[in-house]
């Protein structure tokens, strides 16, 4: 997809997608520290690093459900524009369908010779 595209619908998405980058990256290593000091460490310090990864997983967990309304608001947003489109321009779509079938149908049936 194309980040231009993107930036448009949500202006700090390259900002949101870093920090989700980042914080997915810092979850990888909180989690590789637990494992690392599980053997010799206390219940204590078990808990502590259970809980500071916990967090950093609801973390993540919101960003990407948030990530997640903003991409299906943009592709409703996109779906309600090309449908205005069709009703507005009706023999437009038709011709631009038309050509596309026309098109995959000539590939496919270069593939067979």
């Amino acid at each position: 997809m194309n980040r231009d595209l993107l930036s448009r619908g949500n202006p700090d998405y390259l900002e949101k997608k870093e920090k989700l980058v980042s914080d997915l990256q810092s979850v990888v290593s909180d989690s590789e520290e637990v494992l690392r000091h599980a053997a010799d460490s206390s219940v204590e310090t078990l808990a502590a690093a259970r809980e500071k990864f916990r967090g950093r997983v609801e973390d993540v967990r919101d960003q990407m459900a948030q990530m997640g309304r903003a991409v299906r608001g943009r592709a409703a947003y996109t779906a309600d524009t090309v449908g205005e489109y069709a009703r507005e321009h009706p023999w437009k779509m038709v011709g631009a369908i038309a050509a596309t079938g026309l098109v995959v149908g000539l590939l496919m049936n270069r593939r067979h010779y």
